[in-house]
């Protein structure tokens, strides 16, 4: 399993998401955050690789990709200012779903 510092955004949308998942068969595989920034704001940008295995693998990877403009997350300091899946892609074992993030600092 990824695992990553518990004191930063990255770390702290990387929880939520898995929680979002609400199924014990789903992981994170891979995760980047860098840095972001525009004349107003500050923040980074994420990518996750979330595995989800299982029967349902498919329709869970599918619920959660459909779900994920709709949801908040609780980020400490920080806003999810825009959130995206791509379309889940079929594994040996499951289904891989990539998202991207961008969070802004809360002022």
């Amino acid at each position: 399993m990824y695992t990553l510092s518990e004191n930063e955004p990255h770390a702290r949308l990387a929880t939520a998401l898995v929680d979002a998942a609400k199924t014990a068969s789903v992981r994170l595989v891979s995760s980047s955050a860098r840095p972001w920034a525009s004349i107003t704001f500050a923040g980074q940008r994420h990518r996750f690789a979330i595995f989800f295995g299982g029967p349902e693998a498919e329709a869970m990877a599918r619920r959660m990709a459909g779900a994920l403009a709709c949801d908040e997350f609780d980020i400490h300091g920080h806003l999810v200012a825009d959130i995206a899946a791509g379309e889940p892609c079929a594994m040996e074992d499951g289904y891989l779903l990539d998202v991207e993030a961008l969070t802004v600092e809360a002022s």
